[in-house]
């Protein structure tokens, strides 16, 4: 008698789980500098909407009440629009939501991360 059995041994789909797992170990640091990558640039993103609010503000009013570079994000005036900035500013993480709008502009000029303050600094 012949033997038609179709499909697959379990050896070879041992094999097949191997090389899979073993592609996927392999990528998953990738993956993850992906990630982080990408919540870096959502956060950049924020922060450049959170700049334009605040070079709007300053384009608009007097010269004595413009918003300076040393104040932090969560301090700007809202005058109007409390509704979206605070929205805004709630999807803020550290380091980009305690640094001053100064620290910001470089940071999303040059792409550099802003580092965090240190304990015991305003």
């Amino acid at each position: 008698m012949f033997n038609n059995k179709k499909g697959f041994s379990l050896v070879e789909l041992l094999i097949v789980l191997g090389i899979s797992a073993i592609l996927m170990a392999m990528s998953a640091p990738k993956y993850q500098g992906m990630v982080e990558k990408a919540q870096d640039l959502e956060q950049r993103s924020y922060v450049r909407e959170a700049l334009n609010y605040v070079d709007v503000h300053n384009l608009e009013c007097p010269v004595d009440k413009r918003i300076s570079d040393t104040v932090s994000l969560p301090n700007v005036p809202f005058l109007g629009e409390e509704e979206v900035y605070q929205k805004l500013m709630g999807k803020l993480v550290a380091p980009y939501d305690t640094a001053t709008i100064g620290v910001l502009r470089v940071a999303v000029e040059t792409g550099v991360r802003p580092s965090l303050p240190k304990e015991g600094t305003p």
